[in-house]
């Protein structure tokens, strides 16, 4: 399981993450306050950590957010 802490946008977040046709595949576990959880499809967690953060960087509103991606 990843978390992705970020108080804004989170639902754009969650479906970036969700839609992502990669090898690695995250699906939406939960939220508690600005921590988003994912289910992962591998035990490479700083895989799929490096992936989401991509991910979102590489986003038209990744830029301009400040989010962490841990295990």
């Amino acid at each position: 399981m990843i978390y992705v802490n970020c108080a804004a946008q989170q639902d754009d977040i969650i479906n970036m993450l969700e839609n992502y046709e990669g090898d690695i595949k995250c699906k939406y576990a939960g939220k508690k306050g600005i921590k988003i959880a994912f289910e992962v499809t591998t035990e490479d967690l700083d895989l799929a950590i490096n992936q989401a953060k991509t991910i979102i960087k590489e986003s038209k509103i990744g830029k301009a957010l400040y989010f962490q991606v841990v295990k």
